[in-house]
């Protein structure tokens, strides 16, 4: 055999064992879960926090910033060109739950008097609050979510340039008080026995599939005006 034959050979034979000691390796790594592939969810963000509170009944949220806007315009690049679009900031999602909890990404300074909670927000982003039950919220310049209650009343008062979703909610009597430039939608899966919505200027009230007995509506200038469904046939008047 000539020399360059066995020099082929050789080197073939050591490209054959080293790939086949590559192969093994990753196979153990991959058992051991060891891989290269990125995982964005794998690492805590360092800044998120968890917060357990004092029982309270009342909630007043503020905003904290320079900047006191509850919305912002936004533009994406798609085939036909720009697409501008809204979206909220500052957003407090409260849902039901056994305990009290705060998730936050260190952006909120807390206070608590009695069984009223003071949440200000410092920065702009979204936070997630838990509790059992509600008796009233008190919003300033920010953009409230409310889901999954059962509640014989509830009272909210939004102040200016403020937005309020509730969905999932089964309550007796709603009271609602908005400001100037408020926005308020109730989704279809709410259920409510009694309703009384007040609304300054250049509000809008959003109403789904939701059949009530009461209602008793007071507005001013709606910039926007949306009722669907059995919330047609339930309003008697509008004032």
């Amino acid at each position: 055999m000539k020399t360059s034959n066995k020099l082929l050979l050789g080197f073939s034979g050591t490209l054959a064992l080293l790939m086949l000691f590559s192969a093994i390796i990753l196979k153990a790594n991959y058992n051991k879960g060891i891989t290269n592939t990125d995982n964005h969810h794998s690492s805590p963000d360092p800044l998120q926090k968890a917060e357990t509170l004092q029982p309270f009944q009342v909630l007043v949220i503020t905003n904290g910033q320079a900047d006191s806007a509850t919305t912002v315009t936004r533009q994406e690049q798609n085939e036909n060109g720009h697409t501008t679009y809204t979206q909220n900031i500052n957003n407090i999602f409260i849902n039901k739950g056994d305990g009290y909890t705060l998730n936050h990404h260190s952006n909120v300074t807390l206070q608590q008097s009695g069984d009223t909670l003071f949440i200000r927000m410092d920065k702009q982003a979204d936070i997630s609050l838990t509790c059992p039950s509600l008796k009233a919220i008190r919003n300033s310049y920010c953009n409230v979510s409310m889901n999954g209650f059962t509640l014989p009343s509830l009272i909210i008062q939004s102040g200016p340039n403020t937005g309020t979703n509730l969905s999932g909610n089964h309550l007796t009597s709603l009271t609602y008080t908005g400001e100037l430039a408020n926005n308020l939608s109730l989704h279809g899966d709410n259920t409510m026995d009694s309703v009384k919505i007040t609304m300054g200027k250049g509000g809008s009230l959003r109403f789904e599939d939701i059949a009530y007995k009461a209602a008793d509506i007071r507005v001013d200038s709606l910039q926007e005006l949306n009722i669907y469904g059995k919330a047609i046939s339930c309003i008697k008047q509008i004032n």
